[in-house]
């Protein structure tokens, strides 16, 4: 979250906003509000083979007087040996990026092939892997929703939204744009759940949430094997002096309190709860945002897909963008490697620099003369030119899928004038607007962005039109593709009513790590930073300039195209590497690289691969399996963290 497809106008709102939830259509039917929030973790039967848990935590962690709550949706796949045994690893946390991406929904789709594929090492170390709904998003109460009531009044702002189209340079375009988000805002201000709740939803709020879930996961597997132990002497196995200490904390005063790194003396026989994580997209700057507020609480941390801190929290993000429209031409280029079949460009184009050229014509005519497609229902009427860059977009973050099929969509719309190809790109990726759906509180929503975006970057609030054209023409001068669906993100922060009530402001960037138990302050291992070669929105720059903010730090390079190394295509390599750090806690070096297993435009990638970690199906499964658990991390998303 990255999140929803690139659509025109505020970055892709469709997809965030659309009335059906794709994500909860996918998850299987469970009743959450079965659970009752507890302030100790208390898991239940879930699903199929998972267990699922309603964490209480404070709404405020600085104000230990307000006694306002938030109940963190929690789930996990559990791991294959019990927790006693001397193999089990742990607990294996995951955020599949956002903002605003359900963890449930990621982990019921992908929970088992993590754990399968970069996690265990069969009969060495086994983990159990956990996701959870951040606040504001999905099964997670309070949810951010401005359309509580009126679920067609969402229907008809998408509908305007989309319609204006993206950020450009036409100011009566851009004014009616800015209109659109202040209207959006007031929506939220007048219908949140709980009023001033979406204060508390940004990131370091989050990061804050996650040192409670690993204290609470540590203290139920401390209170599950002390039920298997023989009770000591004593009706409560107590003494009278431990319980009236206990009983002088308020119930508030232990919910403030549990968490808190400062509140524990490690040692070797009493280690503090540290967090194991694998973050994508978005979920690289919680990770980031945590290892820096509590470098004392990481034990392995994984981040892919990699952004920079600084410009997400205090810039533009323009510098997501510096590899976009690289990455085009270099499809165009591969496209003319390739045979007739998969690249009909060869037929009426001399060179890539030759078709580049008509597609930038074409879509500036597209603009001006949009084409009538034959839609599926709840689908797209029209395509303009901005559509097409959505469908682009799509394609860049997922190459393996959607290169070939792009490839084929443009030379019918540029040759021909067939545009339908290209249409269905850009509705496979779009959930379609439907009024039941549009009411059901499970589908992702803009709000439950924005309200962690808005409220994490800088204040955009009281900027004129002239300010956001200015704006729109830096980010285009990074991509002509990306850049007036990326100035729409921030332009979306016009007029948004709140500002977060904890402020973390860096520096991002933890001390040398430590295994040593008694080093609180330090983490237990390096980070393991991954790459893709040419990642959309996620430069593999950035990722060697976060590394070297943390000490011993690695980054692989999965060498190949993609948003993560997930969108760049299956490769043992890459998930072998992830498994050993897990493992060891050690990074194979400050910088190695690990091939792909094929090229977008191979024939033979699905025959060639090698079995998966456990011996079952081979890696082009795996990975198939890996782009379904994050489907909206390798979409583009409004400020393209995120995936699908």
């Amino acid at each position: 979250m990255l999140l929803s497809l690139l659509f025109p106008a505020a970055a892709a709102l469709v997809a965030a906003n659309t009335a059906v939830a794709e994500t909860a259509n996918l998850a299987p039917s469970f009743d959450w509000f079965a659970i009752v929030p507890s302030e100790q973790l208390k898991y239940q039967n879930c699903y199929d083979g998972f267990k699922c848990a309603r964490l209480v935590v404070p709404l405020d962690w600085k104000n230990p007087e307000d006694n306002k709550t938030v109940a963190i949706a929690m789930i996990k796949l559990p791991a294959v040996v019990p927790d006693n045994d001397p193999t089990f690893g742990g607990t294996i946390i995951f955020n599949p990026g956002g903002p605003g991406i359900s963890g449930v929904d990621a982990a019921l789709q992908g929970a088992r092939t993590i754990q399968q594929n970069l996690a265990d090492k069969p009969g060495v170390r086994h983990y159990e892997i956990l996701s959870f709904d951040p606040r504001g998003v999905g099964r997670t109460t309070p949810a951010s929703d401005c359309f509580r009531s009126d679920p067609l009044g969402r229907i008809t702002w998408i509908v305007d939204d989309r319609a204006n189209g993206p950020l450009v340079y036409l100011k009566p375009a851009q004014s009616y744009g800015l209109g659109l988000a202040k209207n959006f805002a007031e929506q939220c201000r007048l219908n949140e759940e709980f009023k001033g709740s979406m204060e508390y939803v940004n990131t370091p709020s989050v990061a804050r949430d996650m040192v409670a879930m690993i204290d609470q996961i540590d203290e139920l597997r401390q209170r599950e094997a002390a039920q298997k132990q023989p009770k000591p002497p004593g009706p409560q196995g107590g003494t009278k002096r431990d319980e009236d200490e206990e009983a002088q904390e308020s119930p508030k005063t232990q919910l403030h309190q549990r968490g808190k790194a400062e509140n524990h003396e490690e040692d070797e026989n009493n280690p503090v709860p540290r967090l194991q994580y694998i973050g994508f997209s978005y979920g690289t700057i919680l990770g980031n945002t945590f290892a820096s507020m509590f470098p004392g609480r990481v034990g392995r941390m994984v981040l892919d897909g990699v952004h920079s801190a600084k410009d997400y929290y205090f810039e533009d993000t323009s510098t997501a963008l510096e590899n976009t429209d690289e990455m085009f031409d270099t499809f165009l280029r591969g496209c003319f490697d390739a045979n007739y079949a998969k690249c009909p460009f060869r037929i009426s184009y001399k060179d890539a620099d030759d078709v580049k050229k008509k597609f930038w014509d074409w879509i500036l005519h597209l603009n001006y003369n949009p084409v009538e497609v034959n839609p599926v229902k709840g689908g797209i009427k029209v395509v303009r030119g901005s559509d097409v860059l959505a469908a682009v977009g799509s394609a860049l973050y997922s190459p393996m899928e959607k290169f070939q099929p792009l490839a084929l969509g443009l030379y019918d719309g540029m040759g021909i004038g067939d545009l339908n190809r290209l249409a269905a790109i850009i509705d496979d990726d779009s959930p379609k607007i439907t009024i039941d759906a549009s009411s059901n509180p499970l589908q992702p929503k803009s709000e439950q962005t924005w309200g962690v975006t808005c409220s994490d970057g800088p204040d955009w609030r009281g900027r004129d039109v002239n300010f956001w054209n200015k704006h729109l023409q830096k980010l285009e001068m990074k991509s002509r593709l990306f850049g007036p669906f990326w100035a729409s993100v921030r332009s979306a922060c016009a007029s948004w009513p709140y500002r977060p009530n904890w402020v973390f402001g860096g520096p991002f960037k933890t001390p040398t790590p430590s295994s040593e138990p008694l080093y609180t302050s330090k983490p237990a291992a390096p980070i393991l930073f991954l790459s893709s070669r040419y990642d959309p929105v996620a430069p593999l720059h950035v990722a060697r300039a976060m590394a070297k903010e943390h000490p011993d730090s690695g980054v692989l390079i999965h060498w190949s195209m993609g948003h993560t190394t997930v969108g760049g295509g299956p490769s043992p390599c890459t998930w072998n590497a992830v498994r050993e750090y897990f493992y060891g806690g050690k990074v194979q070096g400050k910088e190695f690289s690990c091939p792909a297993e094929c090229d977008p435009w191979d024939d033979e990638c699905k025959v060639t691969l090698d079995k998966r970690a456990d011996g079952k199906g081979d890696s082009w499964d795996v990975w198939k399996n890996m782009t379904v658990a994050l489907r909206q991390t390798l979409r583009p998303r409004p400020w393209a963290i995120g995936g699908p």
